[in-house]
């Protein structure tokens, strides 16, 4: 099923809602659609109908439901992805595993957001991720931050110690959370730099989440500012 809504003026931001079940989808718009600067630009219940939605209609953010029959979040990411998505997904999901996140990131989710969560968190989260952020909820991280820590690690701090000055610059900076646009403007690059040097990044240290790689750099104080003597 793909519904298409009537084409939103230039200052909002386009939203395209993808969830298999019909009544998900109708509460999802009445919840977005409560924040004058957002508007559903189509509703889709299926992956192939997403990605056609996505090339045809260029939202600005994707809000994936979670429920797939015998489909993961992760499966259901991927697919999107390899469909030529690259509009950031906010991924909404009953199960705030740490293990569940952290294949949902790997996989290509910008977001992540538990179905319990309240109506002014979706919005925030939904204007987050459209800039280009990865945003977690906060009862996600702790979790997620004790999964990584229990995970072997020593390799990757090793692979950190062989970036280069301005990769460790880049990866303080999205230790402090910063978008790819907003590392750009810091460092006085391109944004298309700063995403190659995330390529590098990623490579270097064997992670493909943005996340992981965010909260390694926290755990170690990169991106921490500075005490004054």
């Amino acid at each position: 099923m793909t519904v298409s809504l009537p084409p939103p003026s230039p200052h909002h931001l386009r939203i395209l809602i993808v969830c298999p079940y019909r009544l998900a989808l109708d509460g999802l718009k009445i919840l977005v659609e409560q924040e004058e600067d957002l508007q559903v630009a189509g509703l889709v219940s299926g992956v192939q109908e997403a990605i056609d939605a996505s090339s045809e209609l260029q939202p600005d953010v994707i809000v994936v439901g979670d429920g797939w029959p015998g489909l993961s979040c992760a499966t259901v990411i991927e697919r999107l992805r390899d469909g030529g998505i690259t509009t950031p997904i906010l991924f909404l999901s009953y199960d705030v595993g740490p293990e569940h996140v952290q294949l949902a990131l790997a996989a290509g989710a910008t977001g992540y957001l538990p179905l319990d969560a309240g109506e002014d968190e979706l919005l925030r989260m939904i204007n987050s991720v459209s800039q280009g952020e990865v945003s977690l909820h906060p009862t996600v991280l702790p979790s997620l931050l004790t999964h990584l820590e229990k995970k072997p690690h020593q390799a990757k701090e090793q692979e950190m110690a062989d970036l280069t000055p301005r990769e460790q610059e880049v990866l303080a900076c999205l230790g402090r959370g910063l978008s790819d646009r907003d590392i750009a403007q810091a460092l006085f690059i391109s944004v298309r730099t700063v995403q190659t040097h995330l390529e590098h990044i990623f490579q270097k240290m064997d992670t493909h989440s943005r996340t992981e790689a965010a909260l390694i750099a926290a755990r170690k104080g990169w991106g921490q500012p500075e005490q004054d003597p």
